[in-house]
């Protein structure tokens, strides 16, 4: 079972159902949800990066694997005043995501070491630096650069230097790739503790499975990947007024305060957040994946009256 719905099961359960979604700072709107499902267009739930506007079709399949795990080890946390921006990006649509696949892609052209995780084993904060340059320092550059590091020992050290063998040391199983992404990198290990019980998220091991299912290989249960605990599907949520914030909660967020990581505040937002992604998913029979798809991809028709928690980490 995947440990993050094996977890947040857990905590719904001692909590009790209808005390769950209906109290604390954030409440889930049974009606709106309803009404959401119902009207739900099935063409919204697509694949994330099939609105990326960057091509990445000129890499063969190894450099693809390769990029998917550097991309999704350096991709978090880009809020900021003002936004980081890549040097030379110049698309019309802005998102931090698309301005860090911009950064890489256009590293990786000029250079391909990017993607062999000997070079990774060793990469500094000032060459990170340097491929990340934009009109400001990227933030937490320094965690980024470790996290790299990090990615290119373990694969080198127990992996052969081959980032095909993670896939097959988990025998292509989505779930069991999560579960090693986890324990053999330990800052793949987004958990938390919510009054007193243990929660997982995964947020980043388990886009990365996701993104190699559907850019590399299938992988066997990615049926069973939960939405991703991230800062941009709540923001979709509260605009769907499934989300109804507590006159704090909404506070805080409305005036950009930013919430401690694994506060209980911020815990209870991600585990609503993969919670009502479930509900969706099995009154519309789409994946949670899909529905988390359809939910980050409405962030450019997000009204500019709802912000996003400012939550400030390595895990989103």
């Amino acid at each position: 079972m995947n440990p993050v719905t094996q977890t947040i099961e857990a905590i719904v359960k001692t909590i009790g159902t209808e005390e769950f979604e209906n109290t604390g700072d954030v409440k889930i709107n049974r009606e709106k949800l309803d009404e959401f499902c119902t009207n739900f267009d099935y063409k919204k739930a697509k694949y994330w990066m099939d609105d990326c506007p960057i091509d990445l079709s000129w890499m063969d399949e190894q450099d693809k694997l390769a990029f998917l795990f550097v991309f999704n080890s350096s991709s978090f946390s880009y809020w900021n005043d003002p936004e980081w921006k890549a040097e030379g990006y110049e698309y019309e649509m802005y998102r931090g995501t698309w301005n860090m696949l911009f950064a890489l892609n256009k590293a990786i052209k000029n250079n391909r070491q990017l993607l062999d995780p000997n070079y990774l084993s060793t990469i500094n904060e000032e060459e990170l630096g340097i491929i990340l340059k934009g009109n400001i320092k990227i933030p937490l550059l320094k965690e980024r650069a470790a996290i790299l590091r990090e990615l290119g020992k373990g694969v080198v050290e127990s992996f052969n230097s081959d980032f095909n063998e993670v896939l097959m040391t988990a025998n292509y199983d989505a779930i069991e790739f999560v579960k090693l992404m986890v324990s053999e990198f330990p800052t793949f290990n987004d958990s938390s503790v919510y009054k007193g019980h243990k929660v997982c998220f995964y947020k980043r091991a388990q886009l990365l499975a996701s993104d190699i299912s559907n850019g590399f290989t299938d992988l066997s249960n990615s049926d069973k990947l939960t939405a991703l605990a991230d800062y941009i599907e709540p923001m979709a949520l509260r605009q769907l007024r499934i989300f109804e914030y507590s006159p704090r909660l909404a506070h805080i967020v409305n005036n950009k305060i930013e919430i401690p990581s694994k506060s209980e505040m911020e815990n209870e937002i991600r585990i609503k957040n993969v919670y009502t992604a479930k509900l969706i998913s099995k009154r519309t029979g789409l994946t949670q994946m899909q529905i988390n798809d359809a939910l980050w991809n409405m962030k450019s028709i997000i009204s500019d009256i709802y912000k996003h928690h400012r939550t400030r980490g390595c895990n989103y």
